[in-house]
């Protein structure tokens, strides 16, 4: 499949992924009061959080192993991989069994729902393994049909569950549960009918995953600091009103990083087989194509900037107009952090990926010292300024740190490329 055909799949499966949850919305707060609302919140936290730490996101080296032509054994990898899985998850239980016996009340749900939100790290671990896997053989119609499935049986379970049987809470929470762990049977046996698993496992595969993968950690968290630091100042500062009509912003701000991941996901292929080959010629021929992507993501950005107004009546109405004055910033945020993918696949690539985590960290603490001073002083329009300010930053920062482990001639026109960093 051609790049561009495969973008166009990828951003109608985004966009079809994110669509259904988001038009649930309404329905779910009419069937749910503030206080089980906030149980779903905190369970949809729980597993943010939870799929930062179990499989280390080790399904990214797979990525990377793929194109390794000297590896014969690619299904021992993957096996490999869902061992490490398995390890993180049971570290990952003892460590929130032993919070939660210090803290009962921390995790806002009650403990069988915070163990869950383990399992739907894990079963989301699987399901991302089996479409990196085809991500990467360019496969992206089966990509899509798995991940558009898994968005329609979320969204049917929780219709059944919570507005037919009145489950409340509960029935969103394990409606969530089922569907990511029936995807994830659905991932298992595919993978298996593909033979991308095998039936013994390489502790050196393991070491090598996890060396890939531990330093992602903070990497995600310090990117979990960058997202959502704001709305909680947000909410402390200025009230619930603002943090409604900031999240409204932040919601329409996340379609460029949609149509962004679309592009990369079509990018990451393509890149890696021409890393792969190493023929001399290609260093520049990719930095061209990745620079005609920046312009592309900078003319959508300004696109969407000159339709805010428009944009926000037409999708929310007149009540959420005062989204406009931050929407600009956060679109500039998103298209900075589109950007960001495009070079720090050169890391991912190289596996030294302690350098997102130096980027990630460092951006996370400059947005939320940005927030605390910008929000008292601008409202909502300086935390949009910090997130955009934190990802500028974060681009900054990995594309440095991608040209020091694989040098490429970014300034083609003034220089040539050195090769990957020993």
């Amino acid at each position: 499949m051609s790049f561009f055909r495969g973008a166009a799949v990828y951003t109608l499966s985004n966009v079809a992924s994110a669509a259904v949850p988001f038009l649930l919305l309404p329905a779910l707060t009419r069937a749910m009061g503030p206080e089980e609302y906030g149980q779903v919140a905190m369970f949809a936290t729980l597993v943010t959080i939870a799929s930062a730490v179990v499989g280390l996101s080790v399904h990214g080296s797979a990525s990377v192993r793929f194109f390794d032509r000297e590896m014969k054994d690619f299904s021992v990898y993957v096996s490999s991989c869902m061992v490490v899985m398995l390890a993180s998850l049971a570290g990952a239980a003892l460590l929130l069994l032993g919070i939660l016996a210090i803290a009962p009340e921390l995790a806002g749900v009650p403990l069988p729902w915070a163990l869950g939100a383990l399992g739907v790290a894990a079963a989301s671990f699987v399901l991302q393994m089996r479409l990196v896997i085809w991500l990467v053989q360019k496969c992206a119609l089966q990509y899509a049909g798995l991940q558009v499935s898994y968005a329609v049986l979320n969204a049917g379970l929780t219709v059944g569950m919570v507005l037919t049987l009145q489950g409340g809470a509960a029935g969103r929470m394990g409606a969530q549960a089922l569907a990511m762990a029936l995807a994830a049977l659905i991932a298992i046996a595919s993978l298996a009918r593909s033979r991308m698993l095998a039936g013994r496992i390489s502790f050196a595969y393991m070491s090598e995953a996890a060396r890939f993968g531990a330093p992602l950690v903070p990497h995600l968290l310090g990117t979990m600091v960058l997202v959502t630091f704001d709305r909680f100042v947000i909410k402390d500062k200025l009230g619930l009103a603002d943090t409604g009509i900031y999240m409204v912003a932040v919601q329409i701000a996340l379609a460029i990083a949609l149509v962004g991941d679309a592009i990369n996901k079509a990018f990451v292929p393509w890149l890696y087989e021409q890393l792969a080959q190493a023929r001399p010629e290609f260093p520049r021929w990719i930095v061209q194509r990745t620079w005609l992507c920046f312009f592309a993501i900078g003319v959508l950005a300004m696109l969407a900037m000159l339709a805010v107004e428009p944009l926000v009546l037409l999708v929310v109405g007149e009540k959420y107009l005062a989204a406009t004055a931050v929407l600009p910033w956060l679109i500039a945020g998103q298209a900075f952090g589109t950007a960001y993918f495009l070079v720090a696949n050169y890391i991912f690539y190289s596996r030294r990926t302690h350098y997102l985590a130096f980027a990630s960290l460092t951006a996370g603490v400059c947005n939320a010292v940005l927030t605390l001073l910008l929000v008292p002083r601008l409202g909502m329009v300086g935390a949009g300024i910090s997130f955009c300010c934190a990802q500028a930053l974060l681009f900054a920062l990995v594309w440095w740190c991608s040209n020091r482990v694989y040098p490429m001639p970014w300034l083609f026109w003034r220089q040539t490329c050195k090769g990957p960093a020993a």
